[in-house]
C-alpha cells in the first residue's frame, strides 16, 4: 500500500519541473487514494447520513489517451490555473498527477452538491475541454478534508 517511502524519488529525478509538485503533496495524495479505496464500496449516502467525521466527496480520475505525449505548455498552464482556482475556492480538496504514465493521469477529490455538479466542474478544466483527458467521477465517503491545506 502507500507509505512515506512511496515518494516517487526515482520518478521525481526524471520528471520535468512542471510535475515536481513536492513530496508532501504526493504523500497526502497517495494516502487519500488508499483511504478512498477502502470506502468506495460504501453504499450511496446522503451527506446527512454520513457517519461522524466523514463527508461525501467525489473522486475524479483524469484518464489520458494511450501513448499520450506531454501536454502543450500553454494548455498545461491553463490546466494548472484552473486547478489553483478550484483549490482557492475550496472546491478541490486534493489534486495531483499520477507519475506512472499509465491510463489514469491524475486524481482529484472535490466537494460538490451532486455528481452532476462534480462532472460539470471537471468538464470545465481546459485540458478536459481540449480532449487531452476524459474523466471518471465516483462518489466517495471519506474522512472530512475541511482542515486540509495544500
Amino acid at each position: 500500500m502507500c507509505s512515506d517511502t512511496d515518494d516517487m524519488r526515482s520518478v521525481g529525478a526524471r520528471a520535468s519541473s512542471r510535475w515536481a509538485w513536492g513530496r508532501a503533496l504526493r504523500i497526502r495524495l497517495c494516502r487519500m487514494a488508499c483511504i478512498a479505496g477502502l470506502v468506495f464500496s460504501a453504499p450511496a449516502l446522503a451527506q446527512d447520513d454520513a457517519p461522524p467525521g466523514m463527508k461525501r466527496y467525489f473522486m475524479v480520475f483524469l484518464i489520458g489517451a494511450p501513448g499520450r505525449g506531454p501536454m502543450p505548455d500553454a494548455l498545461f498552464e491553463q490546466h494548472m490555473a484552473y486547478i489553483r482556482r478550484m483549490v482557492g475556492e475550496h472546491v478541490y480538496k486534493l489534486a495531483g498527477p499520477l507519475t506512472d504514465r499509465d491510463r489514469i493521469a491524475g486524481i482529484i477529490i472535490l466537494s460538490a452538491p451532486s455528481i452532476e455538479a462534480a462532472r460539470g466542474i471537471v468538464a470545465a478544466d481546459p485540458s478536459v475541454r481540449a480532449g487531452v483527458f476524459s474523466v471518471e467521477v465516483h462518489p466517495a465517503l471519506l474522512p472530512s478534508l475541511e482542515g486540509l491545506t495544500l
